[in-house]
């Protein structure tokens, strides 16, 4: 929940009155995604695999950041969103 929160505080941060993603925008998002991701997912390559996956989801899904941001509470249980992270191999947790 956490991650999704730091997510919606970029978006909100970067919410205009585009009827597009600037690619300011989409930069801004996908690495607040990345500082969030790089904690659970592993490695490096599996932040940027998750979040080019939710970056292109969310940026097809909606196509403002307004409109992001009206659909904030339903993000973090999208199906869409939770086949990104899925899709992602994350190394397993050592005993040690």
């Amino acid at each position: 929940m956490k991650k999704v929160l730091s997510l919606f505080a970029a978006a909100v941060f970067l919410s205009s009155c585009h009827d597009y993603w600037p690619q300011e925008d989409k930069d801004a998002y996908h690495q607040a995604c990345m500082e969030e991701a790089k904690v659970w997912s592993g490695s490096e390559a599996n932040s940027k695999a998750y979040c080019d996956c939710v970056l292109e989801t969310v940026t097809t899904k909606y196509k403002t950041v307004d409109e992001l941001m009206e659909h904030a509470l339903e993000i973090s249980s999208d199906p869409d969103i939770q086949k990104c992270k899925t899709a992602v191999e994350i190394p397993p947790v050592s005993d040690h």
